[in-house]
């Protein structure tokens, strides 16, 4: 027999694993997120938007950070997410700095979509 609290538990964890997907899901259809590490190692990540159908054709500033995590969360209760990288650490590592970056969709009619650069912090 389960025990009563388990039905709850994994409703939490099926609601929990849910936000944290959908944090980090692309909402922009029609943009790519370019990865790379430049540098010696794969520490310092940066993340480039791109027209999906032309990664030659860049929609905003390479953004990045120190093992930097791409996230996707609407700040400024717009009803549109802007686009967020900052560092993702284990708390031992303090050495390290914490930065963080943020860009913001633009889309003039009849022009490509555009991202702004409108928050980088580094602590």
């Amino acid at each position: 027999m389960l025990p009563r609290s388990l039905p709850c538990l994994l409703a939490a964890v099926l609601l929990g694993g849910c936000y944290f997907n959908a944090a980090s899901r692309n909402p922009f259809a029609e943009v790519d997120w370019l990865e790379e590490h430049p540098g010696a190692g794969d520490r310092y990540v940066t993340f480039t938007p791109v027209l999906k159908a032309d990664h030659a054709v860049v929609l905003g500033p390479a953004i990045g950070a120190d093992y930097g995590e791409l996230t996707f969360r609407d700040l400024n209760h717009d009803g549109m997410p802007e686009v967020i990288v900052e560092t993702n650490t284990p708390i031992y590592e303090e050495e390290l700095s914490v930065d963080r970056q943020v860009l913001q969709y633009r889309q003039q009619p009849g022009q490509r979509p555009a991202f702004v650069l409108i928050e980088s912090t580094e602590h």
